[in-house]
This record gives C-alpha cells, sequence and structure tokens, in this order.
C-alpha cells in the first residue's frame, strides 16, 4: 500500500475513533443540510422558540456541526453569544466559514472539543442545546455531566436527536 493511501486511511480511521467526521463527510453533510428545507425549518422554529429569543449571555451548542444552528439563534437574538463546539476539526471549519459568510464571528466562537470534555468553566451558560449529536456521543452520562457543570443553576438544556442509539431500527 502506497504511503500517501496509509496516511489518508489512518486519517479516516483517527476520525472515526473521535467520533468526528472527516473531511469529505463534512463536506457532503454541510451540502445536504445546508439545501434540505425541512432541516432548516426546524432549526428556525427552534432558533425562534420565545425561550431561546428571550435568553441573555452565554448560550452553547453542543455537535454545531456546520453551525446553522448557532447563525440562526444569533440572527433571532442580539442579546446572546453562542459557543458551538464539534469534534471534527473538518466540520468546524466549514461552521467557521458558514459563520464567516452571515458576520457573525463576533457573536459566534467556535471550538474543537469532545463534549465529554467541554473546555469552559463551571457554570457558565445560560443556555445549552444540542441537535442531531446525541447518537455519536460515546458515553451520553459523561456529557450530560459536563451538561450540567457548565450550566447555569436554574438554566435550561436542550437535547434533540431523531436518532436513538439504543434503538435497533431507527428508520
Amino acid at each position: 500500500m502506497k504511503k500517501g493511501l496509509r496516511n489518508f486511511i489512518k486519517k479516516i480511521l483517527h476520525y472515526i475513533e473521535l467520533e468526528g467526521i472527516p473531511f469529505l463527510g463534512s463536506v457532503i453533510y454541510n451540502k445536504i443540510m445546508k439545501n434540505f428545507s425541512l432541516y432548516n425549518s426546524i432549526l428556525q422554529k427552534i432558533a425562534s422558540s420565545e425561550l431561546i429569543k428571550n435568553i441573555k449571555g452565554p448560550i452553547l451548542d453542543i455537535g454545531t456541526g456546520p453551525s446553522y444552528l448557532t447563525i440562526y439563534i444569533a440572527r433571532n437574538n442580539a442579546n446572546c453569544n453562542i459557543a458551538g463546539l464539534d469534534i471534527s476539526p473538518d466540520m468546524t471549519k466549514i461552521a467557521y466559514s458558514n459563520v464567516e459568510k452571515f458576520n457573525l464571528m463576533d457573536r459566534i466562537s467556535l471550538k474543537i472539543a469532545n463534549a465529554e470534555n467541554i473546555p469552559f468553566p463551571d457554570n457558565f451558560f445560560n443556555f445549552v442545546i444540542s441537535t442531531g449529536s446525541f447518537h455519536h456521543w460515546k458515553n451520553p452520562i459523561k456529557v450530560f455531566n459536563e451538561i450540567y457543570r457548565v450550566l447555569k443553576p436554574n438554566c435550561t438544556a436542550w437535547i434533540f436527536d431523531v436518532i436513538n442509539p439504543y434503538q435497533k431500527n431507527n428508520f
């Protein structure tokens, strides 16, 4: 096997091990989600909910992917700043590009990190949200403990996913 191909396969296996989406997958995912009207409609409804529109201060989006939800939230709520967290470096690059297109870099920050170890201090966020990443979490209990740790007392977290990782037939 040629060295270049071997390195490419190692990179893919490394990303899969980390739960991240490798480059080609992140590009395809971004294109599909960008043009999937039902998905965007759901994200826009979430972002325009009364609770989210009235949050002031920091919000965390776990598994931000291409960052469409963070963009919708920032456009609906001028009183918040949002941290988007994703484990995939390639997906985070795409998210950065998407956020930049809407000129929201002053209100949306993006971090590459595993949700099992959220790189923020205790009691930091006024709201935590995650859409479509729960089924990727290797250790959901650790992630929920981290969410609880970084969420301010009496604040809310919303976790949405259409795939149940504990059910064999999701479709």
